[in-house]
Formats: structure tokens, sequence, C-alpha cells
């Protein structure tokens, strides 16, 4: 009964294609780690900074943007059968690390060597193993808490999982930063304490599913904005220059889980990245290299890649919480596409904004790479929102009709939003090394996304595909 409640919980959450995709990844990275193709075995500063940061991404992602990895069906039908709750628990865990577990050895993979450099293979492989059980377990641990107290929980995990740059050394990211035994035990305690929360959890599934849909169906609206006077485009732009939304649903290899969004007011959450920016240009500043080695600063190289990272999460919920019937039959359905994507751009700009401001504070202090970052993250990362967008739009849009469970089953199809990811973090990469690059890059990226704005042809298409998918 198990090994088939297990097949069916699989299939009906992952596509066989995909599936197929992720054998070939994996086994892929296994041999790669193996064969030494990647990775060092002592490591780099680099690769310290990668190590913790991926770890601090995928410890929020888990929290925010997690949850369970279910459908309305499993609610409306699978919940309410007579299976045993140990079996239902079972299956749903090995889904979750499908979707979950995966990232950490898609991510932090290449890193195996140069732990096991501390601590040999076999403690990198247990490190590895626990820190992949922990991200899975986190999820379901944590989906049911209250949205301030879920937030609460994913900022002191980030905090944690950053505190060995800082020379904390018991977090699981230590093991990435030449602390590989205390990053390990640190994993496996996590591993320890979050995995049998997490079954007790699946095995109450139906109960925490409801206590958290009625929680997020019974909010009142503290606020309202008043759009009398303005003109369509003046509203639209009013709208997302006040509230920021942000989705929670990751269509990437190992990435996956409930949907979730929120909205947060743009000034309020440019006061937190603005504090974010200005501990970044700290930070670069104090780590930036002497004039005799080499000309690199290793936190502007960095920190750019998780801004790009932000804007697909930031992206995802643009048109997937769009109703035909609403904005698009309201006006022009072209016009309304454009001034939808260019307020969001625009408003995602003003977002991150500080860290194009540090970047130049920095290049006036003759830190390297300063002026690079300013022009790469001026203009990359709102024209990567546009690209993200139109690509979601053209390939398998899925629309999100009500939260917590997934909206549709993950397909190979929907890893076409991993290329703007990849474009995007190629540009940042070398434009962040070179200001030729900048340039040619920032020039590139404003000529696609204008294109993709201004082309009736692309938008045509764009709202064709909206409607094929079931859109309402």
């Amino acid at each position: 009964m198990l090994a088939k409640l297990l097949k069916f919980v699989i299939f009906t959450r992952f596509s066989k294609p995909l599936i197929i995709l992720f054998t070939l990844l994996t086994a892929y990275y296994v041999l790669a780690a193996r064969a030494g193709i990647y990775g060092s075995a002592t490591g780099s500063a680099s690769l310290e900074y990668l190590g913790v940061g991926f770890t601090a991404v995928v410890f929020g992602m888990s929290v925010i943007a997690g949850g369970l990895v279910t459908l309305k069906s499993d609610r409306d039908y699978l919940f309410v059968l007579p299976i045993p709750r140990w079996e239902l628990a079972v299956s749903l865990y090995i889904s979750q690390l499908i979707g979950y577990g995966l990232m950490i050895l898609y991510l932090l993979g290449y890193e195996l060597r140069s732990v096991a450099g501390s601590i040999g293979l076999s403690g990198a492989v247990i490190g590895m193993v626990a820190l992949a059980l922990a991200v899975t377990s986190l999820g379901p641990a944590c989906y049911s808490l209250p949205g301030k107290l879920r937030g609460l929980v994913a900022v002191l995990l980030v905090f944690w999982a950053i505190s060995p740059i800082f020379g904390f050394s018991y977090a699981p990211s230590a093991m990435f930063v030449t602390h590989g035994l205390d990053g390990m035990v640190a994993a496996v305690a996590l591993g320890v304490v979050t995995t049998p929360i997490a079954f007790y959890q699946l095995t109450q599934v139906e109960l925490g599913l409801m206590r958290t849909l009625v929680r997020g169906t019974s909010g009142e609206v503290k606020k309202q904005k008043n759009f009398i006077g303005l003109s369509p485009f003046r509203a639209v732009l009013s709208h997302n220059f006040s509230v920021l939304e942000i989705a929670g649903r990751m269509n990437v290899p190992g990435g996956g889980g409930g949907y979730r969004s929120g909205r947060v007011s743009l000034p309020k959450a440019m006061l937190v990245t603005t504090l974010a920016a200005a501990l970044y240009a700290y930070a670069a500043y104090v780590v930036r290299p002497a004039p005799s080695s080499a000309p690199t600063d290793i936190v502007i190289t960095v920190v750019p890649i998780y801004l790009v990272i932000s804007s697909t999460f930031m992206s995802m919920g643009t048109l997937g919480n769009e109703r035909l019937w609403l904005g698009f039959s309201a006006m022009n359905p072209r016009l309304y596409m454009r001034e939808l994507v260019v307020s969001k751009a625009l408003s995602f700009f003003a977002l991150f904004s500080p860290f194009v401001a540090a970047d130049a504070v920095l290049a006036t202090m003759n830190v390297p790479d300063a002026l690079n970052s300013a022009v790469a993250l001026g203009f990359i990362l709102p024209t990567s929102y546009i690209l993200t967008i139109y690509t979601s739009a053209l390939t398998r849009p899925v629309q999100i009709r009500e939260e917590i469970t997934m909206p549709a089953q993950f397909s190979l199809g929907q890893m076409a939003m991993v290329l703007p990811l990849i474009i995007s973090l190629v540009l940042i990469l070398i434009s962040t090394v070179l200001l030729a690059a900048a340039l040619v890059s920032a020039v590139l990226m404003m000529g696609v996304s204008t294109y993709l704005v201004y082309s009736e042809s692309v938008c045509d298409r764009a709202l064709a595909k909206l409607v094929e998918s079931g859109f309402v």
C-alpha cells in the first residue's frame, strides 16, 4: 500500500519528464562530485560566501515560500480516505524531499569536496544529508504558524545561516567556512529537531491545512486606497508603488511547494532594503581587496547574485494573481499588460535602488567593481523582472485560484522560468567584473525588455496563452 501511495503522490505532483530530469541531474551531480569535476578540496572565499548565502536562501525559502507540496484534490479526496496516517506522512515527506531536499544538492553540491577537505567525505555526506532533511522538514514544521511568526522564524534562520561569516561556527552553513565539524553537528542537530516535528505535522495534515486556510481568509482590510481622479496608468502605478506583492512558489529544479503570497507596504520594504544596503556597503568597504591583490571585491560579486534570484521570486505572482475579467477587461488588454509590467518593474527598481546608491557611494571610495555593480543592478534587475514575467506568460502560465495548495503540477514546461534567471545571473557575473560588459548588458536587456513591452504580437501571444491556460 505504501509503495502505491508513494507513486501516486509523486506523480500527481511532478510530471514524468520532470522526474526523469531530476534523476539525470542528480546522477550528474553525484558522479561529478565523486570524479572531482567541480569543487575544491581547499575551498575559496567566493565558495564560502556562496555556500553561506545559498544556505540562507533555502532556509528562508523553505519557511516563507514553502509549506506542503499538496494539491487541492488532496484536500478534497486523498486526505479524507481511510489511509494509515503514517503512510500518508511518509509519502508526503518524500515528495517534500524531492521538492526541497534536492535544492541542497543542486545549490551546494559543488561544495562537497571543500567540506570533505576538513571533515572527510563521510562527514561531508552526513552534513549535506542532514541539511537536506532539515530544509525539507522546515516547511511542514512551520507552515501552520501565523504569518508574522513564520516570518520571524525565517529571519532568525537566515541570520543563523550567515553568522559563520562573522565568526560563529555553530551553524549548518559553517561547513562551508572552514568549520566543517561544527557545521555538520549543527546540521545534524537541526535535522534531528525538525524532522520529527515535520512528520507529526504531516500526520495532522488536514487539520493544519484547514487552520492555515481559515487564518488566511479571515483577515480584514485595514487600509483602503482611493484611485478616484487618476488615469488608468497612474492608478496602476500608484497601487504598485504603495503595495509590494511577494509570491511564494518556485518552479525550478528542486523547488516547490504550496503557493503563498503577501503584501507589504513598499515604503516599509524600502526601509528594510536601505538597512540591508547600508550593511552591504559596510561589508564591501571592509573586505575590499588590497591594491596588490586581485582587483575583485567578493561582496560586490556575490550580493548581486542573490538580488537577481530575488527578482525571480518576486515576479512569479505578477500574472498568476491577475484576473482576465478584471484588469484586462477594464481597459485595452495590450495597454493594461504594458502598464502592469512597467509599473511592477519600476516599483521593483525603487525597492532595490538603495543598493544602486550604495554602489555609487562605494565607487567614489575607489572600491573595485562598485561602479560596474551600480550599472548592472540599475538596469539588469528591473529588466530581468520584465523578462521573467513574459517568459512565464509565453510558456506555461498558472493562475492562482487559492493559496496554501499547489496551483498546478510541476512540469518540465515550467522549467522555462529558469532561463531568465540563468541569463540574468550570467550577465550580472560578467558585469561586476568588466564595466564594458555592464554597459553592453544594460543596453541589451533594456532593448529586449522594451521590445517585449511594446510588441503587439508578443502581447497578443501572451494574452492568448493566458486564455488557453484557463485564466478567468
